[in-house]
């Protein structure tokens, strides 16, 4: 994680060196989840929400 803001929600969230999708994906569903505040259920997922376009360029690459 290079973004120091969520860094409070990645402990124990360790990818490794090797790639796993069923264990990455698990990972990446708990960080989305630590950073809404609330488990990603699938209420979660379906619900609406606005849409926020981020401009090109906003951030470097």
């Amino acid at each position: 994680m290079d973004l120091p803001e969520y860094m409070p929600h990645t402990p124990g969230l360790e990818l490794g060196e090797t790639r796993n999708l069923k264990r990455d994906m698990h990972f990446m569903a708990c960080m989305v989840g630590r950073i809404a505040g609330h488990f990603t259920d699938r209420e979660w997922w379906t619900a609406t929400r606005t849409f926020y376009r981020i401009p090109d360029g906003s951030w470097e690459t």
